[in-house]
């Protein structure tokens, strides 16, 4: 068993040693050739099999075990209701049947900003705005996904 383990590691170290026969330089590291690159966000699903991740206009569900595409949940071209051109960042309800979208972010300081948010019901295919009162800051759903909390002009 001992001499098979042996065996294996020279094995793999033989092929690692001849699968590099390009050498690494500093212009590689400064031009970017391997840099890392990070995906874009992602939402977990309750489900645990499933995530949401926003592109081109679009919030699609994707497999964990695949990476593939199973559903588009929302899709701003075919959405009823307001019309928005562009999607940011968005925050998925407890219950996943709603679905938060940030738009027209205005910073603060640092990291504090306000922006409007607008209410998507996947059931329905509709975006309403959350609110007409002005931007708000961080929306927050309650834990049965039925009530949104916000601060505005510092007010909760």
């Amino acid at each position: 068993m001992k001499k098979l383990s042996i065996l294996a590691v020279a094995v793999l170290t033989a092929l690692s040693l001849t699968a590099q026969n390009r050498k690494l330089t500093v212009d590689d590291v400064i031009s970017g050739t391997f840099s890392g690159s990070t995906p874009g966000a992602i939402t977990p699903m309750a489900d645990g099999e499933h995530y949401l991740q926003a592109q081109d206009n679009c919030i699609l569900k994707y497999s964990f075990k695949t990476g593939a595409v199973t559903d588009t949940i929302l899709n701003l071209r075919t959405a009823r209701g307001e019309k928005l051109l562009t999607l940011g960042r968005f925050i998925l309800s407890p219950t996943e049947d709603i679905i938060l979208l940030e738009q027209y972010v205005e910073k603060i300081f640092r990291r504090s900003y306000t922006a409007n948010y607008y209410i998507y019901t996947i059931r329905n295919n509709k975006i309403d705005p959350l609110t007409t009162g002005g931007p708000v800051q961080v929306p927050a759903f309650s834990p049965d996904g039925h009530n949104i909390a916000f601060v505005r002009n510092n007010n909760i």
